[in-house]
């Protein structure tokens, strides 16, 4: 988007302290604070008040900045518990913020003296109609980004709306913590509902009665979405080998969390049957196993290198039940703790942890060479 408006990606990355890598390997973990610079940048740099939002509602299709999130409906049967997994797959993928469930949010109450507020677009809802809100509970010390926090939940809108159905008056309002932008007319009609500015909290306000609803996507266009997903990322890299393993190898990461990072769901996406998959990597002379272990060894290595996310959050991201189970698979791969592990990979020279995809022999040289006698 920000090529297509005659800006420089890379520039404003940089500038926002984001490492260029991050843009080849989506499994990094990227800093909140930093990633709000550069949308904030971004609007800013390219005199686009509404950037965050207009990127919001222009995801590629199909919606490849939100894809586990969406795979996630397939594990669920109605808009309640989807809402329920996804802030449990949420709590796991960041900590800027909190999403909750608030029952019976006060919808209307007194602005901040002198806060803008949007024209309301429909009449008021019901008193009696009972109401539900989706809070992004934000650190009050740090407050997020204008910008970031309308690419937030313009975002969240879309895929509910996939989810729940394009019904919108199950959508009551949609409240933000900033004041209201001089101009609002793109707001109102991504929205089509009340907004409010100035408000407590960042939040999402809908009818209680959207928790029933099944979900409106089908299984087979949900797995479908996950194929053209497949062949986005695909098309991405610049080296791809037009292998299985490799195929493979790029979807598992995109599935953790989700329930949906097996076999048979990889293959459902790829179009062919669960034992043809299994066939076409024995050819490869590999196994679905050793590639979904392989990419759980290469991204936990990463995540313990170049952050200090806790175990406990480390395992969660990669399906693991526990710490403790996460730490018990690392010591059988490289003979060391988690802890040992990143002890050693913050001692080893900065070149030797970013030049080389297992950048990880010139912290364990010792370990790899027993992996490699094993083999």
């Amino acid at each position: 988007m920000v090529q297509a408006l005659g800006g420089d990606p890379e520039a404003l990355l940089l500038e926002a302290g984001i490492k260029l890598t991050s843009l080849r390997n989506e499994e990094t973990l990227v800093s909140w604070n930093r990633l709000s610079r550069a949308i904030e940048l971004a609007a800013s740099r390219l005199g686009r008040d509404t950037f965050g939002l207009e990127w919001a509602f222009n995801m590629p299709p199909p919606f490849a900045g939100a894809g586990p999130v969406m795979l996630i409906a397939l594990q669920s049967q109605t808009v309640a518990e989807w809402i329920e997994k996804v802030f449990r797959y949420w709590s796991l993928h960041t900590n800027a913020h909190r999403l909750q469930l608030i029952e019976n949010p006060l919808l209307f109450p007194h602005a901040h003296e002198g806060a803008p507020r949007a024209a309301v677009r429909r009449p008021a809802p019901d008193p009696q109609q009972k109401l539900v809100a989706i809070r992004f509970d934000c650190d009050p010390l740090v407050p997020p980004g204008r910008q970031i926090m309308e690419y937030m939940l313009g975002g969240a809108v879309d895929i509910i709306r996939a989810i729940a159905g394009p019904d919108d008056a199950l959508l009551v309002a949609v409240r933000f913590q900033h004041m209201a932008p001089l101009d609002l007319r793109y707001h109102n009609e991504a929205f089509r509902c009340r907004l409010d500015f100035g408000a407590d909290h960042h939040e999402l306000v809908i009818d209680r009665r959207m928790l029933d609803l099944p979900i409106a996507i089908p299984r087979e266009t949900l797995s479908t979405l996950f194929g053209g997903f497949l062949q986005y990322q695909k098309q991405r890299i610049q080296s791809y080998d037009q292998s299985i393993t490799t195929t493979v190898g790029l979807a598992i990461p995109n599935l953790f969390g989700t329930g949906f990072c097996t076999l048979e769901f990889i293959s459902e996406a790829l179009g062919v049957s669960a034992k043809k998959l299994q066939r076409l990597l024995a050819q490869e002379n590999t196994a679905f196993s050793e590639i979904y272990n392989r990419v759980r060894r290469d991204i936990a290595c990463r995540i313990l290198a170049e952050t200090d996310v806790t175990f406990d959050r480390i395992a969660g991201l990669l399906d693991y039940a526990s710490a403790v189970a996460f730490a018990n698979a690392f010591r059988r791969w490289y003979g060391v703790s988690p802890r040992a592990f990143r002890k050693r990979a913050r001692e080893a020279p900065s070149q030797a942890v970013t030049s080389s995809p297992v950048w990880w022999r010139a912290v364990n040289d010792p370990v790899h060479r027993e992996l490699q006698r094993r083999r």
